[in-house]
């Protein structure tokens, strides 16, 4: 299963952790994994190319993402990503998990 955990403080995002494997199809048929990774990938690029964030670390199985001081465009960058997570997990919610807790 994909677990995709994100932190609000005070309505923004402070902090995504996607990390998993849908493990829907065999490796390399797998059309959930190849969708949330199309998507996460894309945000990270996102928050990278547009925003200049730096708190990005890609590894094995996991992506972490940290936003000390939110600012406008990187919510904007970062509730896009959730509500595309979110419309795959409408349709896939066997193997995606999405966990937003208020910090």
């Amino acid at each position: 299963m994909i677990h995709i955990l994100a932190d609000r403080h005070d309505g923004f995002y402070t902090a995504l952790t996607i990390k998993g494997h849908a493990e829907s199809a065999e490796y390399g048929q797998d059309l959930v994994c190849a969708g949330v990774s199309s998507i996460a990938f894309g945000l990270c690029n996102a928050l990278s190319d547009l925003a200049g964030l730096e708190t990005i670390q890609v590894e094995n199985n996991m992506i972490s993402i940290r936003c000390e001081e939110p600012d406008d465009l990187v919510q904007v960058i970062l509730t896009t990503g959730m509500i595309q997570f979110k419309t795959v997990e409408v349709s896939y919610s066997d193997y995606i998990d999405i966990q937003i807790t208020e910090v």
